[in-house]
């Protein structure tokens, strides 16, 4: 009994060290985005709490301000959370393609996030790296196509369809943002298809891990 105890202890004490360690790599990145904002903020002229604020509060703005372009971010972010932890909880998942499947598509999950969440193709590589919107959109439909080139197996073993459409929803709300007025219903129309697209997404992702941890277990 006293043998048993002890290696408990000696298990908790090694989950507790190595969760301080993850802790502490938290705190690191943490600590690097405020590095990053004070040093970002002095080069570009612009307040500290531009970076830390809510817009909402920084403009005076109403607290609905971007409401459903949050929501949309959120259901990125779940999604992408949703095929990490899949991935790590996969006993091969050094080895296995179905585990690099669910890895890949939390790296595209992630690539996609970013670039609503911090306006890349909009804002950023247009003003800072010279990538209009169309070679931006050139250049996520190649990597796109290798994702789908790569895995097409696991995906034809999955629920496959919802993931088309999602693609068609996604696909809809570019061609609603090319070529339909960009204020008004118009714009309401186009970020419409964009939260159904993403809601798909997370859907499609959410089932397929289900599925997969379900099979390991």
């Amino acid at each position: 009994m006293e043998i048993s105890v002890g290696k408990k202890t000696s298990l908790f004490k090694g989950a507790s060290m190595h969760g301080g360690i993850i802790l502490l790599s938290i705190y690191l990145l943490c600590a690097l985005l405020i590095l990053f904002i004070f040093m970002i903020s002095g080069i570009l002229d612009i307040p500290y709490e531009h970076f830390t604020a809510e817009p909402a509060v920084i403009y005076n703005a109403h607290p609905f301000l971007g409401l459903a372009s949050n929501i949309g971010v959120l259901m990125w972010c779940a999604a992408a959370a949703i095929c990490f932890f899949t991935y790590a909880s996969s006993e091969n998942r050094y080895s296995g393609k179905e585990s690099l499947f669910f890895f890949c598509s939390a790296l595209l999950t992630t690539l996609l996030l970013f670039d609503d969440f911090f306006m890349l193709h909009e804002a950023i590589f247009p003003w800072y790296l010279g990538l209009q919107e169309e070679t931006t959109y050139i250049l996520y439909g190649i990597v796109v196509l290798i994702y789908l080139s790569y895995f097409r197996q696991q995906l034809l073993d999955s629920d496959y369809v919802f993931l088309a459409v999602a693609f068609i929803f996604l696909g809809l709300s570019v061609a609603a943002d090319s070529f339909l007025p960009q204020y008004g219903l118009a714009y309401l129309v186009e970020d419409s298809f964009k939260l159904f697209g993403i809601a798909t997404w997370l859907f499609y992702y959410a089932g397929t891990s289900r599925k997969h941890i379900r099979r390991s277990g």
